[in-house]
Protein backbone atom coordinates (compact mmCIF):
# COMPACT_ATOMS: atom_id res chain seq x y z
CA UNK A 1 0.00 0.00 0.00
CA UNK A 2 1.10 3.58 -0.47
CA UNK A 3 3.36 5.26 2.57
CA UNK A 4 1.30 8.35 3.37
CA UNK A 5 4.32 10.22 5.52
CA UNK A 6 5.92 12.57 3.61
CA UNK A 7 9.16 14.73 3.21
CA UNK A 8 8.18 18.35 3.92
CA UNK A 9 9.15 19.08 0.33
CA UNK A 10 6.15 17.35 -0.72
CA UNK A 11 4.37 18.86 2.29
CA UNK A 12 4.45 22.26 1.01
CA UNK A 13 3.79 21.51 -2.55
CA UNK A 14 0.74 20.21 -1.30
CA UNK A 15 -0.46 23.35 0.91
CA UNK A 16 0.58 25.32 -2.10
CA UNK A 17 -1.41 23.56 -4.75
CA UNK A 18 -4.86 23.31 -2.07
CA UNK A 19 -4.34 27.01 -1.41
CA UNK A 20 -4.60 27.18 -5.76
CA UNK A 21 -7.38 25.24 -5.65
CA UNK A 22 -9.55 27.46 -3.22
CA UNK A 23 -9.95 24.88 -0.53
CA UNK A 24 -10.33 26.50 3.15
CA UNK A 25 -7.57 25.02 5.40
CA UNK A 26 -8.76 26.80 8.38
CA UNK A 27 -10.89 24.51 10.06
CA UNK A 28 -11.10 23.67 14.13
CA UNK A 29 -8.04 22.07 15.18
CA UNK A 30 -9.63 18.91 16.71
CA UNK A 31 -7.15 16.02 17.24
CA UNK A 32 -6.06 13.91 14.43
CA UNK A 33 -6.34 10.67 15.48
CA UNK A 34 -10.13 11.92 16.67
CA UNK A 35 -12.26 14.28 15.15
CA UNK A 36 -10.26 15.36 12.40
CA UNK A 37 -10.11 11.86 10.59
CA UNK A 38 -14.09 10.93 11.68
CA UNK A 39 -14.81 14.10 10.12
CA UNK A 40 -12.64 13.41 6.83
CA UNK A 41 -14.06 9.85 7.00
CA UNK A 42 -17.73 11.07 7.06
CA UNK A 43 -17.34 13.72 4.37
CA UNK A 44 -15.66 10.73 1.99
CA UNK A 45 -18.28 9.07 2.13
CA UNK A 46 -20.89 11.16 1.93
CA UNK A 47 -18.64 12.00 -1.34
CA UNK A 48 -18.14 8.83 -2.70
CA UNK A 49 -21.98 8.00 -2.61
CA UNK A 50 -23.29 11.53 -4.30
CA UNK A 51 -20.51 10.37 -7.03
CA UNK A 52 -21.82 6.85 -7.88
CA UNK A 53 -25.48 8.40 -7.64
CA UNK A 54 -23.84 11.13 -10.58
CA UNK A 55 -24.64 14.01 -7.90
CA UNK A 56 -21.32 15.04 -9.34
CA UNK A 57 -21.45 18.84 -7.53
CA UNK A 58 -22.95 17.60 -4.00
CA UNK A 59 -19.72 15.18 -4.21
CA UNK A 60 -17.38 17.65 -4.83
CA UNK A 61 -18.49 19.74 -2.28
CA UNK A 62 -18.40 17.19 0.51
CA UNK A 63 -14.82 16.05 -1.03
CA UNK A 64 -13.75 19.48 -0.39
CA UNK A 65 -14.98 19.62 3.30
CA UNK A 66 -13.37 16.38 3.67
CA UNK A 67 -9.74 17.86 2.57
CA UNK A 68 -10.19 20.55 4.79
CA UNK A 69 -10.02 18.18 8.14
CA UNK A 70 -7.04 16.35 6.02
CA UNK A 71 -5.24 17.86 3.44
CA UNK A 72 -2.81 14.26 2.76
CA UNK A 73 -6.01 11.99 1.70
CA UNK A 74 -5.13 10.92 -1.61
CA UNK A 75 -8.35 8.69 -2.43
CA UNK A 76 -10.23 12.67 -1.83
CA UNK A 77 -8.59 14.28 -4.56
CA UNK A 78 -8.96 11.32 -6.53
CA UNK A 79 -12.44 11.18 -6.96
CA UNK A 80 -12.83 14.67 -6.54
CA UNK A 81 -10.91 15.24 -9.98
CA UNK A 82 -13.60 12.55 -11.48
CA UNK A 83 -16.59 14.42 -10.09
CA UNK A 84 -15.01 18.06 -11.61
CA UNK A 85 -14.65 16.14 -14.67
CA UNK A 86 -18.32 15.54 -14.72
CA UNK A 87 -19.18 19.22 -14.12
CA UNK A 88 -17.09 19.76 -16.66
CA UNK A 89 -14.36 21.58 -14.68
CA UNK A 90 -11.11 19.95 -16.33
CA UNK A 91 -8.99 22.66 -15.10
CA UNK A 92 -9.88 21.66 -11.63
CA UNK A 93 -9.67 17.57 -12.15
CA UNK A 94 -6.00 18.14 -13.52
CA UNK A 95 -4.97 20.39 -10.36
CA UNK A 96 -6.71 17.30 -8.35
CA UNK A 97 -4.38 14.58 -10.29
CA UNK A 98 -1.41 16.77 -10.27
CA UNK A 99 -1.52 16.88 -6.38
CA UNK A 100 -1.74 13.67 -6.09
CA UNK A 101 1.43 13.04 -8.56
CA UNK A 102 3.27 15.78 -6.57
CA UNK A 103 3.23 13.70 -3.95
CA UNK A 104 3.38 10.60 -4.80
CA UNK A 105 4.78 10.34 -8.93
CA UNK A 106 3.90 6.78 -9.05
CA UNK A 107 0.18 7.03 -8.12
CA UNK A 108 -1.08 4.93 -11.48
CA UNK A 109 -4.28 5.67 -10.56
CA UNK A 110 -3.75 9.62 -10.79
CA UNK A 111 -1.82 8.58 -13.44
CA UNK A 112 -4.18 7.37 -15.83
CA UNK A 113 -6.89 9.81 -14.94
CA UNK A 114 -4.96 12.23 -15.96
CA UNK A 115 -3.61 10.48 -19.34
CA UNK A 116 -7.43 9.95 -20.07
CA UNK A 117 -7.87 13.81 -19.31
CA UNK A 118 -5.47 14.89 -21.45
CA UNK A 119 -6.77 12.24 -24.44
CA UNK A 120 -10.03 13.95 -23.86
CA UNK A 121 -8.73 17.60 -24.10
CA UNK A 122 -6.63 16.34 -26.99
CA UNK A 123 -3.22 17.40 -25.43
CA UNK A 124 -1.94 14.40 -27.63
CA UNK A 125 1.62 14.81 -26.78
CA UNK A 126 0.99 14.65 -22.91
CA UNK A 127 -1.56 11.62 -22.96
CA UNK A 128 1.29 10.00 -24.74
CA UNK A 129 4.00 10.49 -22.15
CA UNK A 130 1.36 9.56 -19.05
CA UNK A 131 0.76 5.99 -21.16
CA UNK A 132 4.44 5.37 -21.91
CA UNK A 133 4.67 6.41 -18.07
CA UNK A 134 2.32 3.93 -17.05
CA UNK A 135 3.88 0.65 -18.57
CA UNK A 136 6.67 1.25 -16.67
CA UNK A 137 5.65 1.97 -13.51
CA UNK A 138 5.69 -1.02 -10.59
CA UNK A 139 1.72 -1.86 -10.08
CA UNK A 140 0.90 -1.85 -6.90
CA UNK A 141 -2.47 -3.46 -5.32
CA UNK A 142 -5.55 -1.05 -6.08
CA UNK A 143 -9.55 -1.00 -6.15
CA UNK A 144 -9.96 2.33 -8.47
CA UNK A 145 -12.31 2.74 -11.07
CA UNK A 146 -11.42 4.39 -13.93
CA UNK A 147 -13.51 5.80 -16.97
CA UNK A 148 -12.65 4.09 -20.17
CA UNK A 149 -13.37 5.12 -23.86
CA UNK A 150 -14.37 2.02 -26.22
CA UNK A 151 -13.93 3.95 -29.79
CA UNK A 152 -12.64 7.04 -31.25
CA UNK A 153 -15.58 9.28 -30.07
CA UNK A 154 -15.00 11.17 -26.40
CA UNK A 155 -17.72 9.72 -24.54
CA UNK A 156 -17.90 7.66 -21.57
CA UNK A 157 -18.89 3.83 -22.02
CA UNK A 158 -17.74 1.52 -18.77
CA UNK A 159 -15.45 1.44 -16.13
CA UNK A 160 -12.33 -0.51 -15.52
CA UNK A 161 -9.74 -1.47 -12.65
CA UNK A 162 -5.80 -1.14 -13.44
CA UNK A 163 -5.97 -4.69 -13.11
CA UNK A 164 -4.68 -6.03 -16.57
CA UNK A 165 -4.14 -2.20 -16.88
CA UNK A 166 -1.20 -3.17 -19.91
CA UNK A 167 -3.64 -3.82 -22.45
CA UNK A 168 -5.73 -1.04 -22.08
CA UNK A 169 -3.02 1.18 -22.01
CA UNK A 170 -2.16 -0.43 -25.34
CA UNK A 171 -5.29 0.27 -26.40
CA UNK A 172 -5.59 4.11 -25.42
CA UNK A 173 -2.09 4.60 -26.99
CA UNK A 174 -3.40 2.97 -29.96
CA UNK A 175 -6.11 5.89 -30.47
CA UNK A 176 -3.55 8.51 -29.14
CA UNK A 177 -1.06 7.52 -31.95
CA UNK A 178 -3.79 6.90 -35.00
CA UNK A 179 -4.85 10.86 -34.10
CA UNK A 180 -1.64 11.92 -34.20
CA UNK A 181 -1.54 10.20 -37.43
CA UNK A 182 1.32 7.18 -36.81
CA UNK A 183 -1.28 4.45 -37.96
CA UNK A 184 2.00 2.10 -38.08
CA UNK A 185 2.62 2.91 -34.43
CA UNK A 186 -1.88 2.49 -33.35
CA UNK A 187 -1.62 -0.39 -35.45
CA UNK A 188 1.22 -1.87 -33.19
CA UNK A 189 -0.99 -0.90 -29.71
CA UNK A 190 -4.40 -2.44 -30.90
CA UNK A 191 -2.08 -5.72 -31.64
CA UNK A 192 -0.45 -6.18 -28.27
CA UNK A 193 -3.82 -4.95 -26.57
CA UNK A 194 -5.25 -7.71 -28.43
CA UNK A 195 -2.33 -10.13 -27.74
CA UNK A 196 -2.55 -9.13 -24.49
CA UNK A 197 -6.50 -9.69 -23.76
CA UNK A 198 -8.32 -11.14 -27.20
CA UNK A 199 -11.27 -11.07 -24.74
CA UNK A 200 -12.29 -7.30 -25.05
CA UNK A 201 -14.86 -6.54 -28.07
CA UNK A 202 -13.84 -2.85 -28.32
CA UNK A 203 -10.01 -3.51 -29.17
CA UNK A 204 -11.16 -5.35 -32.01
CA UNK A 205 -13.53 -2.30 -32.94
CA UNK A 206 -10.88 -0.04 -32.52
CA UNK A 207 -8.57 -2.38 -34.71
CA UNK A 208 -11.17 -2.30 -37.54
CA UNK A 209 -11.82 1.43 -37.83
CA UNK A 210 -7.96 1.88 -38.22
CA UNK A 211 -8.31 -0.62 -40.82
CA UNK A 212 -10.84 0.80 -43.02
CA UNK A 213 -9.08 4.24 -43.09
CA UNK A 214 -6.40 2.07 -44.32
CA UNK A 215 -8.47 1.29 -47.13
CA UNK A 216 -8.20 -2.63 -45.26
CA UNK A 217 -11.48 -3.53 -46.00
CA UNK A 218 -11.48 -7.51 -45.35
CA UNK A 219 -9.02 -7.23 -42.45
CA UNK A 220 -11.76 -4.64 -41.02
CA UNK A 221 -14.38 -6.73 -41.46
CA UNK A 222 -12.70 -9.84 -39.58
CA UNK A 223 -12.30 -7.46 -36.39
CA UNK A 224 -16.04 -6.23 -36.64
CA UNK A 225 -16.61 -9.92 -36.85
CA UNK A 226 -14.59 -10.97 -33.81
CA UNK A 227 -16.22 -7.68 -32.10
CA UNK A 228 -19.52 -9.19 -32.04
CA UNK A 229 -18.26 -13.05 -31.47
CA UNK A 230 -17.02 -11.67 -28.03
CA UNK A 231 -20.30 -9.22 -27.33
CA UNK A 232 -23.15 -10.17 -30.05
CA UNK A 233 -25.00 -6.47 -28.57
CA UNK A 234 -21.80 -4.19 -29.66
CA UNK A 235 -23.79 -1.64 -31.48
CA UNK A 236 -20.58 0.10 -32.78
CA UNK A 237 -19.10 -3.13 -34.83
CA UNK A 238 -22.71 -4.31 -35.26
CA UNK A 239 -23.33 -0.42 -37.34
CA UNK A 240 -19.31 -0.60 -38.89
CA UNK A 241 -19.65 -4.21 -40.24
CA UNK A 242 -22.99 -3.39 -41.62
CA UNK A 243 -21.55 -0.54 -43.66
CA UNK A 244 -18.96 -2.90 -44.89
CA UNK A 245 -21.68 -5.35 -46.48
CA UNK A 246 -23.81 -5.74 -49.46
CA UNK A 247 -26.35 -3.20 -49.66
CA UNK A 248 -29.70 -5.77 -50.16
CA UNK A 249 -27.98 -7.37 -46.82
CA UNK A 250 -27.64 -4.04 -44.93
CA UNK A 251 -31.08 -3.05 -45.05
CA UNK A 252 -32.43 -5.79 -42.81
CA UNK A 253 -29.89 -5.31 -40.31
CA UNK A 254 -30.38 -1.53 -40.18
CA UNK A 255 -34.28 -2.42 -39.96
CA UNK A 256 -33.02 -4.59 -36.89
CA UNK A 257 -31.30 -1.79 -35.40
CA UNK A 258 -34.25 0.32 -35.63
CA UNK A 259 -36.44 -1.74 -34.10
CA UNK A 260 -34.33 -1.91 -31.56
CA UNK A 261 -33.85 1.86 -31.13
CA UNK A 262 -36.38 3.67 -33.30
CA UNK A 263 -35.20 7.21 -32.08
CA UNK A 264 -31.64 7.11 -33.56
CA UNK A 265 -31.72 8.79 -36.38
CA UNK A 266 -28.39 7.03 -38.10
CA UNK A 267 -29.86 4.00 -38.94
CA UNK A 268 -32.60 5.26 -41.03
CA UNK A 269 -29.79 6.99 -42.72
CA UNK A 270 -27.53 4.32 -43.50
CA UNK A 271 -30.92 2.28 -44.38
CA UNK A 272 -31.93 5.16 -47.09
CA UNK A 273 -28.15 5.21 -48.61
CA UNK A 274 -28.29 1.50 -48.81
CA UNK A 275 -31.85 1.99 -50.70
CA UNK A 276 -30.74 4.85 -52.71
CA UNK A 277 -27.41 2.45 -53.88
CA UNK A 278 -30.50 -0.20 -55.08
CA UNK A 279 -32.22 2.13 -56.59
CA UNK A 280 -35.56 2.30 -54.47
CA UNK A 281 -35.44 6.39 -54.26
CA UNK A 282 -38.48 6.43 -52.79
CA UNK A 283 -37.90 4.39 -49.76
CA UNK A 284 -34.49 6.14 -49.53
CA UNK A 285 -36.57 9.44 -49.37
CA UNK A 286 -38.41 7.98 -46.10
CA UNK A 287 -36.03 7.22 -44.36
CA UNK A 288 -33.72 10.24 -44.89
CA UNK A 289 -37.14 12.46 -43.92
CA UNK A 290 -37.33 10.39 -41.16
CA UNK A 291 -33.51 10.66 -40.13
CA UNK A 292 -33.76 14.41 -40.51
CA UNK A 293 -36.63 14.60 -38.21
CA UNK A 294 -34.85 12.92 -35.72
CA UNK A 295 -31.71 15.08 -36.24
CA UNK A 296 -31.87 18.47 -38.14
CA UNK A 297 -28.70 19.47 -37.51
CA UNK A 298 -26.68 17.11 -39.90
CA UNK A 299 -25.41 18.59 -42.47
CA UNK A 300 -24.75 15.10 -44.21
CA UNK A 301 -28.23 13.83 -44.05
CA UNK A 302 -29.47 16.92 -46.11
CA UNK A 303 -26.76 16.70 -49.00
CA UNK A 304 -27.98 13.10 -49.39
CA UNK A 305 -31.66 13.46 -49.36
CA UNK A 306 -31.06 16.03 -52.13
CA UNK A 307 -29.47 13.54 -54.35
CA UNK A 308 -32.28 11.05 -53.49
CA UNK A 309 -34.38 13.99 -54.71
CA UNK A 310 -32.44 14.69 -57.62
CA UNK A 311 -32.86 11.00 -58.84
CA UNK A 312 -37.19 11.96 -58.21
CA UNK A 313 -35.83 14.82 -60.62
CA UNK A 314 -37.60 17.16 -57.51
CA UNK A 315 -34.78 19.69 -58.53
CA UNK A 316 -36.30 22.51 -56.31
CA UNK A 317 -36.39 20.40 -53.27
CA UNK A 318 -32.96 19.25 -54.30
CA UNK A 319 -31.33 22.55 -54.35
CA UNK A 320 -33.11 23.50 -50.62
CA UNK A 321 -31.89 20.60 -49.12
CA UNK A 322 -28.28 21.02 -50.31
CA UNK A 323 -28.73 25.25 -49.27
CA UNK A 324 -29.74 24.01 -46.05
CA UNK A 325 -26.68 21.96 -45.66
CA UNK A 326 -24.24 24.98 -46.77
CA UNK A 327 -26.28 26.71 -43.82
CA UNK A 328 -25.14 24.02 -41.65
CA UNK A 329 -21.78 23.90 -43.02
CA UNK A 330 -21.13 26.86 -44.73
CA UNK A 331 -17.69 24.77 -45.65
CA UNK A 332 -19.28 21.97 -46.97
CA UNK A 333 -17.69 21.62 -50.68
CA UNK A 334 -19.88 19.17 -52.14
CA UNK A 335 -23.21 21.33 -51.19
CA UNK A 336 -22.14 24.28 -53.76
CA UNK A 337 -20.96 20.92 -56.24
CA UNK A 338 -24.49 19.68 -56.07
CA UNK A 339 -26.22 22.82 -55.57
CA UNK A 340 -24.18 23.74 -58.74
CA UNK A 341 -25.28 20.19 -60.80
CA UNK A 342 -29.27 21.67 -59.93
CA UNK A 343 -28.57 24.53 -61.44
CA UNK A 344 -26.80 23.19 -64.33
CA UNK A 345 -29.74 20.77 -65.34
CA UNK A 346 -31.88 23.97 -64.96
CA UNK A 347 -29.59 25.78 -67.64
CA UNK A 348 -29.27 28.73 -64.98
CA UNK A 349 -25.03 28.41 -65.93
CA UNK A 350 -24.00 31.50 -64.54
CA UNK A 351 -25.08 30.64 -61.33
CA UNK A 352 -24.03 27.57 -61.55
CA UNK A 353 -20.58 28.29 -61.86
CA UNK A 354 -20.93 30.41 -59.00
CA UNK A 355 -21.38 27.54 -57.04
CA UNK A 356 -18.42 25.68 -58.76
CA UNK A 357 -16.50 28.19 -57.94
CA UNK A 358 -16.86 28.10 -54.36
CA UNK A 359 -16.54 24.51 -53.94
CA UNK A 360 -12.77 24.66 -55.58
CA UNK A 361 -12.06 27.20 -53.40
CA UNK A 362 -12.65 24.98 -50.88
CA UNK A 363 -11.54 21.72 -52.62
CA UNK A 364 -8.92 22.95 -55.46
CA UNK A 365 -8.08 18.93 -56.01
CA UNK A 366 -11.42 18.01 -56.53
CA UNK A 367 -11.57 16.77 -60.41
CA UNK A 368 -15.16 16.54 -60.97
CA UNK A 369 -15.55 20.02 -59.80
CA UNK A 370 -13.92 20.98 -62.36
CA UNK A 371 -15.19 19.04 -64.65
CA UNK A 372 -18.55 19.95 -64.20
CA UNK A 373 -17.60 23.78 -64.54
CA UNK A 374 -16.16 23.09 -67.64
CA UNK A 375 -19.29 21.46 -69.27
CA UNK A 376 -21.43 24.66 -67.90
CA UNK A 377 -18.89 27.44 -69.03
CA UNK A 378 -18.92 25.40 -72.65
CA UNK A 379 -22.48 25.12 -72.59
CA UNK A 380 -22.39 28.96 -71.68
CA UNK A 381 -20.31 29.53 -74.73
CA UNK A 382 -17.07 29.65 -72.76
CA UNK A 383 -15.29 27.24 -74.62
CA UNK A 384 -11.85 28.47 -73.76
CA UNK A 385 -12.85 28.17 -70.14
CA UNK A 386 -14.85 24.89 -70.57
CA UNK A 387 -11.20 23.89 -72.10
CA UNK A 388 -9.14 24.39 -69.73
CA UNK A 389 -11.36 22.86 -67.12
CA UNK A 390 -12.05 19.60 -68.34
CA UNK A 391 -8.43 19.34 -69.15
CA UNK A 392 -7.59 20.41 -65.86
CA UNK A 393 -10.25 17.81 -64.37
CA UNK A 394 -8.02 15.08 -66.77
CA UNK A 395 -4.54 15.91 -64.82
CA UNK A 396 -6.43 15.48 -61.45
CA UNK A 397 -7.23 12.25 -62.80
CA UNK A 398 -10.31 11.72 -64.07
CA UNK A 399 -10.01 9.71 -66.99
CA UNK A 400 -13.73 10.34 -68.43
CA UNK A 401 -12.42 13.77 -69.41
CA UNK A 402 -10.43 12.58 -72.19
CA UNK A 403 -14.04 12.47 -73.84
CA UNK A 404 -14.68 15.94 -73.18
CA UNK A 405 -11.18 17.50 -73.74
CA UNK A 406 -11.26 15.54 -77.21
CA UNK A 407 -14.60 17.65 -78.12
CA UNK A 408 -14.60 21.07 -75.88
CA UNK A 409 -10.91 21.46 -76.75
CA UNK A 410 -11.01 21.29 -81.01
CA UNK A 411 -10.20 24.27 -82.35
CA UNK A 412 -12.95 25.86 -84.96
Amino acid sequence: SYKVRLNKCYFIIGLCLLELSGIDLTYAQDDVRGGRLSHRNHYFDLGRVALEESRYEEAVNHFDKGLSYDAYHLESYYLRGMAKENVGDEDGALTDYNIILHMIPDHVEALFARALLYFHQGKLENAEDDLKRLLITPMKETNAIFFRIANFESGVSSVMTMEGKEAEIHNYLGLVMNRLSKPDSAMGHYNKAIALNGTDANYYVNRGLLNEELGNHEEARLDYQSALAIDPGNDLATYNLVRLSDDSQSIDIYTDLIKTDPEFGQPYAQRGLAKYNIGDFRGALNDYNKAIEIDGENHENFLNRGLIREKLRDFGGAYNDYSKSIELNSQYAKAYLNRGNVLTKERHFDRAIEEYDRAIELDPSSAITYYNRGVARYSNKERMGGCNDVKMALNLGMPAATKAVSKMCVED
